[in-house]
């Protein structure tokens, strides 16, 4: 996953990787294309392009076009801000999966849970949009306690707008949530009616529940990372939860890093951060880091 930019016109209360403003020494073109080239020369076969909101990045049409005709599949990441017909057609002939955020089945529960109003009606224009092009949309919904007891309307919502499918998950510990816990997390209670709707299968379209710590308990397991990411400054982590880095791509190559990265789950450090951020029984994952960590 590739973070272009933590820019964001939105200001959600549950964002992880705390995304509205502009970091500062975010890549610049020529440090963003020079990546691409390393990702191409890697035979690397997909990127997902986030944020943040990705299309605040001025690379993002011409990035994903770049690497969609030199073989590397798109996947991206939207909230639907800064979209049109003529830029979802445009982004159409290129992704291979889009992803919109959906967070309420109605303006009140979405915007509320986005800090942004008129964010709702930017995701169903997105939704709509990208299905009157053929692409199949996955939605994702973020569990709070404002919205999780509309997780049902919204799935209803999504069959309505031909969405081909719904992923949730529990929140991850960190980022805005960090903290905020008390005021932003859904309680057990909540999550039991949610699960009970969810495992009912009476739902209209395909539900993904996932563990926020899947990819970690697999990495762990079988000895290798599945998730690269890459922020907007160009460090490198294995989990887009925490802020724990391989390397820098503004100074150091694709492929050092890579190999750093990939064994990742073998690093004692990672290891012990891993234990300490999987020590909850309920399946929450927590960012026990105060600052960034390079290893």
């Amino acid at each position: 996953m590739w973070e272009l930019t933590s820019l964001c016109p939105n200001k959600c209360i549950y964002c992880y990787n705390d995304s509205h403003v502009k970091n500062k020494d975010e890549l610049n073109r020529k440090q963003i294309f020079k990546i691409a080239d390393e990702l191409i020369n890697a035979k690397v076969f997909q990127v997902c392009l986030t944020g943040g909101e990705p299309t605040c990045s001025p690379e993002y049409f011409d990035l994903m076009r770049y690497l969609r005709t030199n073989g590397i599949e798109i996947g991206t990441i939207l909230s639907g801000a800064n979209l049109n017909k003529k830029k979802i057609k445009k982004i159409s002939e290129y992704v291979d999966m889009v992803q919109i955020s959906l967070d309420g089945s109605n303006a009140n529960v979405h915007d509320y849970v986005r800090n942004k109003k008129g964010s709702f009606d930017e995701a169903i224009n997105a939704i709509k949009g990208f299905v009157s092009f053929g692409k199949q949309v996955r939605v994702s919904f973020a569990t709070t306690k404002y919205n999780i007891d509309d997780f049902k309307n919204t799935t209803e919502l999504c069959k309505r707008l031909g969405v081909a499918s719904i992923r949730t998950q529990k929140l991850s510990i960190s980022g805005r949530v960090k903290g905020n816990e008390e005021q932003i997390y859904a309680s057990e209670e909540q999550f039991k009616e949610m699960e009970k709707y969810i495992y009912s299968n009476t739902a209209p379209i395909q539900i993904e529940y996932r563990s926020p710590s899947e990819h970690i308990e697999f990495g762990i397991k079988n000895g290798f990372a599945t998730v690269m990411r890459i922020n907007s400054q160009g460090l490198v982590g294995i989990t887009p939860y925490i802020d724990v880095y391989f390397g820098d791509l503004k100074e150091d190559s694709f492929n050092s890093v890579w190999n750093k990265m990939k064994k990742g789950w073998h690093n004692e450090k990672m290891l012990k951060l891993a234990k300490v951020m999987n020590s909850r029984e309920n399946g929450t994952l927590i960012d026990p880091l105060e600052s960034r960590l390079f290893l």
